[in-house]
């Protein structure tokens, strides 16, 4: 067996084995704190995050801070921008260090389902439609429990999940986008997007 950092413990090495550990590890305290997306804000996460595409797997906990913009005004219901604030540096196995590097300006996000908004790097695509050589990371926040869940995948398959509970920043971020080019509206599932299996850790 071997040890991996961040408090989970001795992990079998299997990816099931991650993805049950990562299930049982309860999530933080911190304070639930439900918001309506019309105008911009901040999200601070208490995250637990495994990858499993490395050898040895790589397994990590802190904290991320996200930011997540509408589109101003009426046009705030197709969606909007996120881009990663800050994210501790030992948190190496989070989605947020990848997308620090690739969500510059940002990423689209687009309104899901029910209470979901729905984070896209690079943009909503479908998972058969990715090259080899591309990531792409679906991250999921419930604004009324503000649960973060997270997966990522690499060469089509699954290579990493995140999970965590969130908080509103209490610092004020940047006024709504205005340009509408910069987000992604809600729209159909993208063609073929049934094949991206969110797997929920």
């Amino acid at each position: 067996m071997t040890r991996h950092a961040g408090g989970y413990g001795q992990f079998a090495g299997s990816p099931l084995a991650l993805v049950l550990a990562l299930q049982a590890v309860p999530l933080g305290a911190l304070p639930s704190s439900a918001f309506d997306f019309f105008e911009p804000v901040e999200l601070i996460c208490t995250t637990r995050a495994v990858n499993l595409d490395t050898s040895p797997f790589q397994s990590s906990q802190g904290e991320i801070k996200l930011k997540l913009v509408p589109l101003a005004g009426a046009k705030a219901d197709k969606g909007g921008t996120w881009t990663v604030v800050s994210h501790d540096a030992k948190h190496a196995a989070s989605f947020t260090i990848d997308a620090s590097g690739k969500c510059i300006p940002s990423c689209p996000l687009t309104l899901g389902g029910d209470d979901d908004i729905q984070l896209w790097m690079p943009k909503p695509i479908a998972l058969t439609q990715l090259t080899d050589e591309e990531t792409l990371v679906l991250v999921s926040v419930d604004r009324k429990s503000m649960e973060l869940k997270a997966s990522s995948f690499r060469k089509k398959q699954l290579a990493g999940l995140e999970r965590g509970e969130c908080k509103v920043s209490q610092e004020v971020p940047d006024a709504p986008v205005d340009d509408e080019k910069t987000a992604t509206k809600p729209s159909p599932t993208p063609e073929g997007s049934a094949d991206v299996k969110r797997a929920e850790p």
